[in-house]
């Protein structure tokens, strides 16, 4: 995937995102032009959501959700239901991962979520066809117009292994418009949540960080290389992003054997002081994110707060 993401194809994508946003943005100024006493409680998470939802789609894989016109599409409804499915605790599920008879049997749940399940693919298997007959098309009349959305980066990418072996099954390309989804929208809506949470509650901040970008005069739509250049925005975002991470955690698996150095020795099962954790390959590796980010050991005692004072600058 590592060929679709580089800063030119990211570059590209940014028309998308400010197109969605300032759609967003007028949504919400005539909610507070409409109501009766000038002003509104908005909810932003959903709306923003929303708004995520939108600009994957269409930076993604060129698919218009229209979650701002409030319209039902099939695949955000089955995205959703597979999603909220991953986010319940079940105790069927944890049973079925230890017997896996259990998996066989069929509740509602589970019909559910298989059919949300055939809906991506069936929906996710369209796009990539097409996109791949498009490209065949582009490729024997030496057109360029294919679209600069990631899924058909990726498959172009993809189709000019020569190897059939170095290639991606079509099942693999399936497997990555979920990622683009997971990986994109409620993380993306959750910390831009949390980023306008931490700027009512510090106005002070707030109002310098209006004054940066009035003084910038960027307009509605700056370029990735002006934002570059708002060093008050940089750090602002940043400390909303130690403070409160949309991923409080992950895990990674070990490609191969590593020993670990560690800060502090410690002993070991069998008492004896080690400076260093050996990692087995195919081992699991809990990274706490949340738990790092907010260390008193690293960030100092006030770790937990959204600290002014950590970023600001003269």
């Amino acid at each position: 995937m590592n060929p679709s993401f580089g800063p030119p194809q990211i570059r590209d994508l940014v028309p998308i995102f400010w197109e969605k946003s300032n759609k967003l943005r007028d949504i919400w100024l005539d909610d507070i032009k409409t109501s009766s006493e000038g002003s509104t409680v908005i909810n932003v998470l959903p709306w923003l959501s929303r708004a995520t939802l939108d600009i994957i789609g269409v930076a993604g894989f060129d698919y218009h959700f229209n979650s701002l016109e409030d319209e039902k599409d099939e695949l955000s409804t089955a995205f959703m239901k597979v999603f909220e499915a991953g986010q319940q605790f079940s105790m069927l599920t944890i049973i079925r991962s230890f017997i896996p008879f259990l998996r066989f049997l069929q509740n509602e749940r589970s019909r559910g979520l298989a059919m949300s399940m055939a809906t991506m693919r069936r929906i996710g298997m369209k796009l990539i066809n097409e996109k791949k007959e498009a490209l065949t098309q582009d490729f024997k009349t030496g057109s360029t117009t294919h679209g600069r959305d990631l899924l058909t980066l990726l498959i172009k990418s993809n189709m000019a292994y020569e190897n059939e072996g170095q290639r991606m099954s079509d099942d693999e390309v399936l497997g990555q418009i979920s990622t683009f989804l997971t990986a994109g929208h409620e993380t993306t809506s959750t910390s831009t949540t949390w980023a306008l949470y931490a700027l009512a509650k510090h106005p002070n901040v707030q109002q310098k960080l209006r004054q940066e970008i009035v003084e910038a005069g960027l307009g509605d739509e700056p370029s990735m290389a002006e934002l570059d250049k708002l060093p008050y925005l940089d750090k602002v975002i940043r400390e909303c992003l130690r403070v409160h991470p949309a991923v409080p955690s992950t895990v990674r698996e070990a490609t191969d054997e590593i020993n670990i150095p560690l800060s502090q020795s410690l002993k070991d099962k069998r008492g004896v002081q080690r400076s260093y954790v050996t990692v087995q390959s195919g081992d699991a590796i809990f990274i706490p994110i949340l738990a790092m980010n907010r260390a008193k050991a690293i960030w100092g005692e006030d770790a937990r707060e959204f600290r002014q004072a950590f970023f600001m600058i003269p």
